[in-house]
């Protein structure tokens, strides 16, 4: 558009000049007149003249244009203005990796390594630490009962595995108690606070871990006590000397 916007002000400037001819034209008819008559040529001699001049001024200008029309219209044509294009380019979403280190907010492996594979839960007895097998107690004595043990698997203990109480037994004990938090292939203490029961006898209480699914695993471990009455301490009866008589 702006290409055919200069032709045509291109085009414009022959016709500003044939104006200008025009003009020189009629300063022309006047000193055609004056001439004509000191040639003593006639009225309608002079008026030829003028008219072509006029003729001349018209076909230059039409040669004028043809000759613009013919340099500047072709140059239009083979430059077209070009339009602005706009190139999608489809972007893939990135792919998330899991963290094969990430670690639960309770601390737990739940059964899994930090390198991402699958780990086995084992656990060794040692020794017992308190109340070894045999001991006496009285019948309600309540006790602290400790194991040493040995984490031989792959997983590390955190707060989510537990102890749990095998079976029935007449002692007074939780269900389950927490671990302690083990590395794989360290020492660990297992703790259970126990009451005796009330009657005499020689009773049993077992106990083994358990992982984060619910499954057992490891040595069964297990207090063996002798609730036995207390020995009465006999009571010192008093010597009654005798009194003399008089």
């Amino acid at each position: 558009m702006q290409c055919v916007v200069r032709s045509v002000m291109w085009i414009g400037r022959p016709l500003v000049s044939s104006k200008l001819l025009f003009r020189l034209c009629a300063g022309c008819l006047i000193s055609a007149r004056r001439w004509g008559q000191r040639s003593h040529l006639g009225e309608s001699d002079s008026l030829a003249i003028i008219g072509w001049m006029k003729k001349v001024a018209a076909v230059q200008t039409l040669v004028l244009s043809a000759i613009l029309l013919t340099l500047v219209l072709p140059s239009c044509a083979s430059k077209p203005e070009p339009y602005a294009t706009l190139e999608w380019t489809s972007q893939p979403f990135p792919t998330l990796t899991p963290n094969p280190n990430f670690v639960s907010p309770s601390g737990s492996s739940s059964g899994v390594e930090t390198s991402g594979q699958a780990c086995e839960n084992d656990a060794r007895f040692l020794e017992d630490l308190t109340f070894p097998d045999g001991q006496v107690v009285v019948p309600g004595q309540i006790f602290d009962k400790r194991w040493s043990v040995q984490n031989t698997g792959s997983c590390d203990w955190a707060s989510d595995y537990r102890l749990v109480h095998l079976g029935q037994d007449e002692f007074d004990a939780p269900e389950t108690v927490a671990l302690y938090p083990a590395r794989a292939g360290t020492n660990a203490v297992w703790q259970v606070d126990l009451q005796a029961p009330r009657k005499v006898g020689q009773y049993v209480s077992q106990w083994q871990a358990q992982a984060p699914d619910g499954s057992p695993f490891g040595d069964v471990v297990y207090i063996l006590i002798s609730v036995e009455s207390p020995t009465p301490t006999p009571t010192a009866t008093p010597l009654v000397s005798p009194t003399p008589t008089p």
